[in-house]
């Protein structure tokens, strides 16, 4: 009986570790004023990961004028119950996991997150550094994607 256990916790830990083949990209919501909504979608997670994502994160990378505001999950994929999301303004840090293994299986919007780009950093480049979806050994590391922020009306000087 103590093998069988031990067979049945070893093919647990090994799926759980399975990587995730999700395409990523940042899209830039229009501007309110001096703030940025920036979402990331993700497509549909891959044929390698029968258990869809069920954690993920990023440290937003941009310029010294450009703050990180927080994030928001509401009307996202990470709002799905059993899903909590966090963010660490001051080190520009986001991360999301489903407690109750309620992964995400479709593709749409992850998360979105807010940045104040005064009238200076228009058109700075943004980009997801360390975007790690779920866990394991290893992670899945998706291309960085990057995105340039423009405010709406404004033009290239």
């Amino acid at each position: 009986m103590r093998i069988t256990f031990l067979l049945v916790t070893l093919v647990f830990a090994c799926s759980s570790y399975a990587q995730s083949t999700t395409d990523t990209e940042l899209v830039i919501n229009e501007a309110h004023g001096d703030t940025v909504r920036v979402a990331l979608s993700m497509d549909a997670p891959g044929d390698s990961l029968e258990a869809g994502v069920w954690a993920f994160e990023f440290v937003v990378s941009t310029d010294s004028l450009v703050q990180f505001l927080g994030v928001d999950s509401a009307f996202t994929l990470s709002a799905k119950q059993g899903w909590t999301t966090a963010a660490n303004p001051v080190r520009k840090w986001v991360g999301g996991f489903a407690s109750s293994r309620d992964a995400i299986e479709t593709g749409g919007t992850l998360v979105t997150f807010d940045l104040f780009v005064p009238d200076g950093a228009n058109g700075s480049v943004i980009c997801l550094q360390r975007l790690r979806l779920n866990s394991g050994n290893p992670a899945s590391n998706p291309v960085i994607p990057c995105a340039e922020v423009r405010k709406t009306g404004e033009s290239e000087e």
